[in-house]
């Protein structure tokens, strides 16, 4: 029986090092207006307030969140990815070296925010995942999923594309689906228009990428 999280965890400590150098993993300096300007309504809805970043990796969006006015937790699974991350450290942020499937760490109603960029496509049980996210949130707080509409070859392994239900899902209905039935209510499934428009990918092809903004 093949352990999807050891595999997970061992693909991300083999790429640690050169994450932030692949296409499509970091956030440029010249991106950061464009990410901002298609999560307004995610970045408005919790500024100054606490936010998690599930599956932090390097700390891309980790970063990110806390530049634009949050006070970050991120969590992550991989030890080398947590290295990296905390090297690049700054702001009202920290990290905790963790599975990023599991709420069990922390309280009820601790945070104001729960973000997941790119990370929701690595979940083995995303019913599981975020129920849990329901339970640490605030009322009235937002969970915010950013993914991409993923090919086969752009994973490379087909052990953890047939074991991840959201690994390669070719619709955005998916995700709303299971945060409407942990008991969000979706606020905003959309494509990221201005980050796809800059990275020359065309809006609803393969490889797109989307977010999806709930409320508790």
């Amino acid at each position: 029986m093949v352990n999807l999280k050891d595999r997970l965890r061992k693909l991300y400590d083999a790429s640690a090092a050169a994450y932030e150098s692949k296409a499509g993993h970091a956030i440029p300096v010249n991106e950061d207006a464009l990410w901002r300007a298609d999560l307004a309504a995610a970045l408005d809805c919790s500024v100054g307030r606490r936010a998690l970043d599930i599956g932090a990796g390097t700390g891309v969006f980790t970063r990110f969140l806390a530049a634009h006015g949050f006070s970050v937790t991120g969590i992550e699974p991989s030890a080398e990815m947590i290295a990296q991350a905390k090297a690049q450290v700054s702001g009202a942020v920290s990290f905790i070296h963790g599975p990023a499937e599991s709420a069990e760490q922390f309280e009820a109603e601790s945070f104001h925010l729960i973000a997941a960029r790119q990370t929701a496509c690595c979940f083995d049980d995303p019913m599981a995942v975020f129920a849990g996210w329901y339970r640490l949130l605030v009322q009235g707080g937002c969970a915010l999923v950013i993914e991409g509409i993923w090919t086969r070859q752009s994973w490379g392994d087909d052990v953890l594309i047939d074991g991840l239900p959201l690994s390669c899902v070719h619709t955005r209905a998916t995700i709303p689906y299971f945060l409407r039935s942990s008991g969000f209510s979706v606020v905003r499934n959309d494509w990221l228009y201005s980050v796809n428009r800059h990275h020359g990918v065309s809006n609803g092809a393969p490889g797109s990428r989307y977010f999806v903004l709930a409320s508790k």
